[in-house]
């Protein structure tokens, strides 16, 4: 093979070479726009499935259904329960309040004179506490016995 020849395939080499160059370029030019794209539309669905509104007050939802409430208040920034009556749970998850009440079952029998006798359900905030920590998914330093209170 001649000199001439040689410096042709060397040529050849460079030229395919710097052409696998500029593809490879290009190619990763659409990966660093793609994965910015990936970024920015997994970060705008993390803001709403935490639940963080830009709103200027809070917003606040009354569920009449446990399941519903379990699964909103799974995670909540803080939880507080009172019970007063009735159970009141109320969840707090950035500036959406997510509150649920459950009436204490009780009833009413009379003595042999008929007097009337209250029994109530006792419940211990200890058992409250640990339920909703096993039930929310949320850690105890953020479970209040007592109530949150929002203003206006």
């Amino acid at each position: 093979m001649s000199d001439s020849e040689r410096m042709s395939a060397v040529d050849f080499i460079i030229s395919v070479l710097r052409e696998h160059e500029k593809n490879l370029d290009s190619l990763i030019d659409k990966l660093n726009s793609v994965s910015k794209n990936l970024l920015e539309i997994t970060s705008k669905r993390k803001e709403v499935s935490q639940g963080r509104y830009e709103a200027r007050g809070n917003i606040y939802v009354r569920c009449e259904d446990w399941e519903e409430f379990k699964e909103l208040s799974r995670e909540a920034d803080a939880l507080s329960f009172n019970l007063d009556g009735e159970l009141k749970i109320i969840a707090l998850h950035g500036n959406i309040i997510y509150e649920y009440r459950e009436p204490i079952p009780g009833r009413t029998e009379h003595l042999e004179c008929g007097v009337p006798v209250y029994l109530q359900a006792q419940l211990s905030p200890e058992k409250i506490r640990k339920f909703l920590l096993r039930e929310l998914k949320v850690s105890e330093k953020k479970i209040i016995h007592g109530e949150i209170r929002f203003s206006p």
